[in-house]
């Protein structure tokens, strides 16, 4: 079973770090293998103000990635809008 700070180590590169350190019990030596590869990168990492996890840096990547999916949406929305509104404005020009 994986300590605490096997798991923050672990937590750096993967989403679910439980979870990859049960799977490995199946693999003898993959935990410490793996902890060793990444026990600098986390330490050098974690000790950083705004330090995220590796799941919660995806989480955020995919919410700016909707963010800007929904700022783009709203910008073809008012872009069709305002063909609409000068549509209309031309229309009634020619009455």
């Amino acid at each position: 079973m994986a300590t605490q700070e096997e798991l923050s180590i672990i937590g750096h590169v993967v989403v679910e770090p439980r979870a990859w350190a049960e799977h490995a019990e199946n693999y003898p030596g993959a935990l410490e293998a793996k902890v060793e590869k990444y026990r600098e990168a986390y330490l050098t990492a974690s000790v950083k103000p705004g330090y995220k996890t590796r799941a919660e840096s995806d989480d955020e990547e995919e919410a700016q990635k909707a963010q800007a999916k929904i700022l783009a949406i709203a910008q073809e929305e008012a872009a069709f809008q305002k063909r609409i509104e000068d549509a209309v404005q031309a229309a009634l020009a020619v009455q």
